[in-house]
C-alpha cells in the first residue's frame, strides 16, 4: 500500500508569517546599530549601578543592595537581547507603501502609505555620527500612524527620504510639469487638467481647480 505525497497547502511566494509579507525585498539594519545600542545602555546603566554599589558599601542597606542588583539585571538582560532585536528589524519599500517590522516578544508590522506622509525627518545622534549611522522618522496625518527607524547610513536615509517624498511619482504627474509649476510659483492643482474624480481626494482637487478658473461672463 503506497501513499501519494501531500500537496502543498501554501502557494509559492506566500509567507506563512502574517508579519513578514512575501514578495518584498526586506532590508536589514546595519550591524553597527548593535554597538551603538550597547554603548547607549552602558552609558545609562553603568553610572546607576556604580553609584548604587558605592553607596551600599559605605552605607549598607538591604533595599539599596536589592535595588542596585535589580537595575544591574535589567540592563544586562537588555544588553543580551539587543543583537536579536536589531536582527529582527527590517524595512521594505513598495510602489506606494513603506513597511517596517520590529520586535521579538511583541512583534510589530507598520505599513505607511506614501500619500499619508506629511514629513520625513533625519536625525543623527553623537554615537550614530561616530559609527556612520542615522535615524529616520516618518510622520503622517494620523497621530497613531508613524514610524521611526535607526541603523541606516546617512546616504540610505537621504535616498529613502527622496523616495517617500516624491510627490510627482506618487501622484503620477510628470516631473517636468511639477518643476515648471514650482518655478512659476503655482500649485500643481492650478495647472493640471481636471479629470473625472475617482475618490474623495480627486473630488477635492477637482473642486479647487474649478474654483480657480475665471467666472464665466453672463450674457445680458
Amino acid at each position: 500500500m503506497s501513499f501519494a505525497p501531500a500537496e502543498p497547502t501554501t502557494p509559492i511566494g506566500v509567507s506563512l508569517d502574517p508579519l513578514i509579507p512575501a514578495g518584498l525585498d526586506w532590508q536589514p539594519m546595519d550591524p553597527k546599530l548593535i554597538i551603538v545600542r550597547l554603548l547607549g545602555l552602558a552609558l545609562a546603566g553603568v553610572p546607576l549601578v556604580a553609584t548604587g554599589a558605592i553607596i551600599a558599601i559605605f552605607a549598607p542597606s538591604w533595599w539599596l543592595i536589592t535595588l542596585t542588583a535589580v537595575v544591574a539585571v535589567i540592563f544586562t538582560w537588555q544588553a543580551i537581547r539587543t543583537p536579536a532585536r536589531v536582527h529582527a528589524m527590517a524595512y521594505a519599500i513598495r510602489d506606494r507603501d513603506f513597511f517596517l517590522r520590529r520586535g521579538l516578544l511583541y512583534r510589530h508590522l507598520t505599513i505607511v502609505p506614501y500619500v499619508r506622509i506629511q514629513y520625513v525627518d533625519i536625525n543623527i545622534s553623537p554615537l550614530e555620527k561616530i559609527f556612520g549611522l542615522a535615524s529616520i522618522s516618518i510622520a503622517t496625518a494620523s497621530v497613531t500612524l508613524s514610524a521611526t527607524m535607526s541603523g541606516i547610513t546617512p546616504d540610505a536615509a537621504a535616498h529613502l527620504r527622496d523616495i517617500l517624498t516624491d510627490r510627482a511619482r506618487l501622484t503620477g504627474a510628470p516631473v517636468e510639469s511639477e518643476g515648471l509649476t514650482e518655478d512659476a510659483g503655482l500649485s500643481p492643482s492650478a495647472t493640471s487638467t481636471p479629470s473625472t474624480p475617482n475618490d474623495l481626494g480627486d473630488v477635492d482637487r477637482l473642486g479647487d481647480a474649478e474654483t480657480s478658473w475665471p467666472p464665466a461672463r453672463v450674457q445680458p
